[in-house]
């Protein structure tokens, strides 16, 4: 199985790609803090179909989030769509294929013995110290029953 480890950073860098692709002709540089959907003069209608083209590119395809027009709504930074996207992630992303899953109880049966070596460095345990019970003689009151007497 393979799985994919995704910053927020990457992402950012993603959907900067994005925005120069789109804009070619843009000569100010696009950062995360950038306010694309000024700097691009996007429409509402315009802004809101975007999310479908971000869920349309290969990289969003590949790990597996859909944006939907309702959420470009607050959203105007490239920093912002990130974190969007960022918490539409889950936590492990694995490919669209079927892949074989060894269940955690098979591994937990199948142990095997420590080498003598390491067996060999490991302290003995330690022993809690036996601690004698006080009895008192027939006849004679503990301090407890005194008290309460």
């Amino acid at each position: 199985m393979q799985l994919y480890s995704i910053s927020i950073n990457e992402i950012e860098d993603d959907l900067i790609d994005f925005f120069r692709s789109e804009w070619p002709q843009h000569p100010a540089p696009i950062f995360p803090g950038t306010d694309v959907r000024n700097t691009f003069n996007y429409p509402p209608k315009a802004w809101a179909e975007l999310a479908d083209r971000l869920s349309e590119e290969p990289w969003m395809r590949q790990i597996n989030v859909r944006l939907f027009q309702a959420d470009m709504r607050n959203l105007s930074t490239v920093e912002h769509i990130a974190l969007l996207i960022s918490k539409r992630l889950r936590h492990v992303v694995a490919p669209h294929a079927q892949m074989p899953v060894t269940p955690l109880t098979s591994l937990m049966r199948a142990r095997t013995p420590a080498p003598a070596s390491a067996v060999a460095n490991v302290a003995p345990p330690v022993t809690a110290k036996k601690t004698r019970v006080k009895r008192t003689k027939k006849g004679k009151d503990t301090k407890k029953a005194k008290r309460a007497g």
